[in-house]
């Protein structure tokens, strides 16, 4: 497949390409190139799963063919990791051994890339003890962990140059900022007048969250506060996403992506006016659901749960399960002292 080329002028003496590369079965992610003196910058790697890297490759080799720049795997000065999810750095060790360029990434994630099998295990056994308080059948629990070791262990770690710390920093020109939420070090990078989102915010989709209990810096409570702060921010004339199209106009779909929340939150809060567990919240905001899907409602669902019992808009009913591993199911329901008046808007905040 020949992806098709992008191409745009972000600040004078600047370029910025921006092509699609097959991450999984049904899925595309976005590749970005930045090109500015002295700097050739590749953003996110795609996933090194089935024809990613061949994608990635073909890329490249289409800018430098049809616009000819130094855009070969041997011209990178630099590769930055947006965050530590492995649509977006799979293809990282694959890069690795073809150039010398610095592999960057915000320091939040880099156990995940560069301890990877540790990790795996680790994330492994905390969402193993997150199914069985949300409800999961003992079947469904061994599936579902099954399917996350598979389709996680196809992935190789990879080492890391700079590591970027705290609430972000620079690659010559390029502005780095740390927006924790979907992912621990997810980064988005300001080029020129253009602004990379990474999946913090995409056109279509509602980034995916799970709760802080799998992952630290990760959870509902991070993610919105990340929007807001970009929110705060001056709007860029254009955005691009780590997924789907440009976004002309970011603060409209960052509100958007709020008000998502608020309902999902309302929503959570009048079904839980009876008792229910994660599974079962799950069920009745996304319906039934297949495959690796399953796996991401149960987060999401659980996601929301947890910022709503972080301030006590819910509580828990049964709450002996979270003492260990192997109690049953954990039951949700409506605080009768604190009540839920929806989601503050980001100008109230």
């Amino acid at each position: 497949m020949e992806p098709p080329i992008e191409r745009y002028e972000p600040a004078a003496g600047m370029r910025l390409y921006r092509f699609p590369v097959r991450v999984f079965p049904g899925l595309e992610a976005m590749v970005h190139l930045i090109l500015a003196p002295g700097f050739t910058v590749l953003v996110d790697t795609g996933s090194g799963f089935g024809h990613s890297n061949d994608d990635l490759q073909s890329g490249l080799e289409l800018i430098a063919s049809g616009y000819g720049e130094p855009s070969r795997v041997e011209d990178l000065t630099h590769i930055l990791v947006s965050h530590g999810h492995i649509d977006h750095f799979g293809g990282l060790s694959h890069l690795r051994k073809r150039c010398t360029a610095h592999i960057v990434l915000h320091e939040l994630d880099l156990p995940v890339v560069t301890r990877y099998a540790e990790r795996l295990e680790v994330t492994a056994a905390r969402l193993d003890v997150f199914l069985q308080r949300a409800g999961v059948s003992r079947v469904t629990r061994l599936g579902l962990l099954e399917m996350y070791r598979m389709t996680k262990s196809l992935v190789r770690g990879a080492e890391v140059d700079t590591v970027v710390e705290g609430a972000g920093g620079a690659i010559g020109p390029l502005r780095l900022r740390h927006y924790p939420g979907h992912c621990p070090g997810l980064m988005t990078v300001q080029v020129g007048d253009i602004l990379l989102t990474s999946d913090l915010v995409l056109p279509r989709t509602s980034p995916h969250q799970s709760p802080e209990e799998l992952a630290p810096y990760t959870g509902l409570s991070h993610y919105l506060a990340s929007v807001r702060r970009l929110r705060r921010e001056r709007a860029p004339r254009l955005a691009l996403g780590g997924h789907e199209e440009a976004m002309p106009d970011v603060h409209a779909r960052l509100d958007d992506i709020e008000r998502l929340h608020a309902q999902r939150l309302s929503r959570v809060v009048d079904f839980l006016e009876r008792e229910h567990t994660i599974s079962e919240v799950s069920f009745e905001i996304f319906g039934s659901v297949k495959g690796y899907h399953v796996l991401l409602a149960l987060e999401e669902a659980g996601a929301h749960i947890e910022y709503l019992l972080q301030r006590g808009f819910v509580g828990m009913v049964a709450a002996s399960a979270l003492e260990g591993t192997a109690g049953g199911a954990t039951r949700y329901r409506r605080s009768s002292t604190r009540r839920w008046e929806g989601l503050r808007a980001s100008h109230e905040v």
